[in-house]
């Protein structure tokens, strides 16, 4: 299931969703630091702010597709 939510995504998208929970210890939400957020948008080519933009999206989207497929 989760691995048809990451193929609803772009390449982009889940390139970063990805890189950002790499950073994510289990079961602890866990900061991540600035300098890592600073080489994530350096290595994506966008700006911190779009990088969070990007992220929250792509997680929303996984969400939906799971809970949409939990609904039929």
């Amino acid at each position: 299931l989760l691995t048809n939510a990451l193929k609803s995504l772009t390449d982009k998208e889940r390139d970063i969703l990805l890189a950002w929970y790499n950073f994510y210890d289990e079961g602890k939400i866990r900061k991540v630091d600035k300098a890592v957020k600073e080489n994530l948008a350096k290595q994506f080519n966008v700006k911190v702010d779009s990088l969070k933009q990007i992220k929250k999206r792509a997680f929303e989207k996984v969400m939906n597709f799971i809970l949409a497929s939990q609904k039929n």
